[in-house]
């Protein structure tokens, strides 16, 4: 049996979109934030696929490194683990079928202003042919696979009071990896009581001053736990950076997605 494990903000690349899905499972929101004012959420979850999955429902924690990568933890400073009750705990959908995970918090009387976060795992059991042959599971209608046991992680965030952060582009350079291949890296800093958030926006300007976009935006967030982290910016329009020739690179990060959003930093690193 196979087993695949996919956790939403396991990397400093954060989806920001308000849904999720994969092939098989539809998860919203792909983000759940708790605010300050607010002790209840519901999340959705719906079986896109076209066979009769089960999930077992708990929590993970996940902690960021300076490498913007985060990494299984028993437990940390800023979790919000032990403050979420939820139900139910385990859930068997149909083909098409929809189901309401209703979160409850209760914060601890002491708790220092800021955001805690986990993530909520939806952890696949492979399913019987006995089950699935069962009157409740729609008899003999539904597809049956033995192989691929798939899991979803949500990141569930919970805030308490005054909620602030700020993040900056503190410097960028070109490095290679294990390989030999260079790739770029970009050194972000957050301050503040809660997680950060902005966006990266690359693009390459020659000798002759043409400019060329270097990829899509990329949203990024930093994880309270971390106050600088060095993360590989994506590079989609170019196979190689040593293939750009002689100019620079401009590495922007701005307040969010969009132009419109405030330039909170740039840089440029040269290349020949």
């Amino acid at each position: 049996m196979v087993r695949f494990i996919l956790l939403l903000c396991v990397m400093a690349v954060i989806f920001s979109g308000t849904s999720w899905a994969n092939a098989l499972l539809y998860v919203a929101p792909s983000r759940v934030v708790i605010k300050g004012d607010s002790r209840t959420e519901v999340v959705s979850v719906t079986n896109k696929s076209d066979q009769v999955r089960r999930y077992k429902i708990k929590f993970i924690d996940q902690v960021m490194g300076a490498n913007g990568v985060t990494q299984p933890q028993e437990t940390f400073d800023y979790s919000s683990k032990r403050m979420v009750r939820f139900m139910p705990r385990e859930i068997t959908l149909k083909p098409g079928e929809r189901q309401l995970v209703r979160l409850m918090v209760r914060r601890p009387k002491d708790l220092a202003d800021g955001d805690y976060h986990t993530h909520m795992l939806f952890e696949e059991e492979q399913l019987t042919a006995e089950e699935l042959a069962s009157e409740d599971l729609g008899g003999n209608a539904v597809k049956f696979e033995v192989g691929a046991i798939y899991s979803v992680a949500v990141p569930v965030v919970v805030q308490k009071g005054k909620v602030f952060y700020e993040v900056s582009l503190l410097g960028a350079e070109v490095v290679k990896d294990e390989k030999g291949k260079s790739f770029l890296q970009a050194h972000v800093a957050r301050q503040g009581n809660s997680e950060g958030y902005g966006a990266l926006y690359t693009k390459f300007i020659g000798e002759d001053g043409t400019e060329k976009k270097l990829s899509s935006p990329q949203s990024i967030r930093l994880y309270r736990e971390v106050d600088e982290v060095r993360l590989a910016v994506r590079i989609t329009e170019v196979q190689d950076l040593d293939s750009l020739g002689k100019g620079k690179i401009v590495l922007t990060l701005r307040a969010g997605m969009g132009e419109e959003k405030p330039v909170l930093g740039e840089v440029a690193v040269f290349v020949e």
